[in-house]
């Protein structure tokens, strides 16, 4: 587990170029983890909007394997929506993905720039790995909605056939 109050000064400068703006936030909830010696926390955030929140702390896997996680509950939930036991099955397990990753966010992003930190010279190569970017917020927003429109469309086209 890493554990954020384990890092140097020169480590905790570099987190703070990684995270750009907000490291205030970072460095009060990271300091919180590792004290209470914990990879979880809340992030509100991630909670209400998870593939933008990834996308905007520039977690490309993590946003692209939520909406790939998105459009297979989607389509099965539109496969199975007469099934009530498969239907509620697919929710719950929705559900607690909802759930785990805000509670999850924080660590996995303490990973990240811990990951990034280690293999970056120069603060300039931080700032432009880490940071934030809004332009992937509304890329995987558009992605998020032609994927479920797709599906809505293909679904709906065969169940009124």
């Amino acid at each position: 587990m890493i554990k954020y109050t384990d890092f140097n000064e020169e480590q905790t400068r570099k987190a703070s170029v990684f995270v750009g703006n907000n490291f205030e936030k970072f460095n009060k909830r990271w300091s919180s983890m590792s004290n209470r010696n914990s990879k979880t926390s809340w992030n509100w955030v991630a909670f209400f909007f998870a593939p933008f929140w990834f996308g905007y702390r520039k977690m490309h896997l993590f946003a692209i394997s939520y909406i790939i996680f998105d459009a297979i509950m989607t389509t099965l939930s539109s496969i199975n929506e007469y099934n009530f036991g498969v239907y509620i099955v697919i929710q719950l397990i929705t559900l607690a993905v909802t759930i785990a990753i805000p509670i999850y966010a924080n660590y996995l992003y303490l990973v990240r720039a811990n990951e990034t930190i280690n293999s970056t010279k120069t603060d300039k190569e931080l700032e432009t790995k880490g940071g934030t970017n809004g332009g992937f917020v509304v890329l995987y927003l558009l992605v998020l909605i032609l994927s479920n429109v797709t599906i809505e469309l293909t679904f709906s086209t065969t169940s009124n056939c």
